[in-house]
């Protein structure tokens, strides 16, 4: 079972952040199974780990891109992915500290954002680069 599918709505049509958003879209997978399996907390903590190691090195992939075809929306799109990590590291420690119970919640607002980051920002700097490219 599965809370995110990876289907043309999240499909952008640009090879290299298509295939990490897939691999987004497994690790998120892996995280809600996890936590509906009731596994072990460490086991789901170093998921949460692995997805915010991965989540990071896209977001740089993403960011070096944007910076090598001058993206004018650079700035705020940085911003979304800055608040993004701050927010899902903030879970973990506090997870950590025991100040927070791992839950489906924490799914659903990775599946939600990473959704709607894709939809919405993503798909402007993809349709920015095959404009720039010349593919559309």
């Amino acid at each position: 079972m599965s809370i995110l599918a990876w289907d043309k709505n999240i499909i952008l049509d640009h090879p290299i952040i298509d295939q990490q958003h897939q691999k987004l879209v497994i690790l998120v997978n892996e995280f809600y199974e996890a936590i509906r399996k009731k596994e072990a907390n460490s086991a789901i903590m170093e998921l949460l780990q692995g997805l915010i190691d991965y989540t990071e090195f896209h977001f740089k992939d993403e960011q070096n891109l944007m910076r090598l075809n001058q993206y004018p929306d650079y700035l705020p799109h940085v911003s979304e992915h800055r608040k993004f990590v701050a927010h899902v590291a903030d879970c973990y420690t506090r997870i950590s500290e025991g100040k927070l119970v791992i839950s489906l919640e924490i799914t659903s607002f990775l599946r939600s954002w990473l959704v709607e980051h894709i939809k919405v920002t993503d798909k402007k700097l993809c349709t920015f680069l095959a404009q720039k490219s010349g593919k559309q």
